[in-house]
C-alpha cells in the first residue's frame, strides 16, 4: 500500500509540473526593446496579462497540449490580434506583429 502511495504522488508531481510552461517575453516597438518579462503560466491558465504599454495589453493563455495564445489588446479601438503555437521544446516561440502607419509593435514569447 505504501508503495502504490508513492507511485500516485510520484505521477501526480510529474502531471504537475508538466502542467506549466516558462516563458520569456520581449515586447519591442519600432523594432526597440521596451519591455521584457518571465511568465510562468499553467496548463489552461486563460488571459493572463504579462505586459502593458501604452493603449497595449500582451495577454496569454495556455489552450492544452503545449498550445499557447498570445493576444495583444489594443485598448483605444479597442481590438484584438491573435496568434497560437504549439511550444514543446526550449527555445520555440510564438510571435505576433502589429503594422500600422505609426508604429510597429512586436511580441514574442520563447519557451525557456
Amino acid at each position: 500500500m505504501k508503495f502504490v502511495s508513492l507511485m500516485t504522488f510520484a505521477l501526480l508531481s510529474v502531471s504537475a509540473f508538466a502542467s506549466k510552461v516558462e516563458l520569456s517575453c520581449g515586447l519591442y516597438h519600432n523594432l526597440e526593446l521596451v519591455d521584457t518579462v518571465q511568465v510562468v503560466l499553467q496548463d489552461q491558465q486563460k488571459n493572463k496579462v504579462v505586459q502593458e504599454y501604452g493603449m497595449f495589453q500582451v495577454i496569454l493563455s495556455s489552450t492544452g497540449l503545449d498550445e499557447i495564445e498570445l493576444q495583444v489588446l489594443n485598448l483605444m479601438d479597442p481590438s484584438r490580434s491573435y496568434a497560437t503555437g504549439t511550444l514543446k521544446n526550449t527555445g520555440e516561440k510564438i510571435q505576433l506583429s502589429i503594422w500600422t502607419r505609426e508604429f510597429i509593435l512586436d511580441s514574442k514569447c520563447t519557451k525557456i
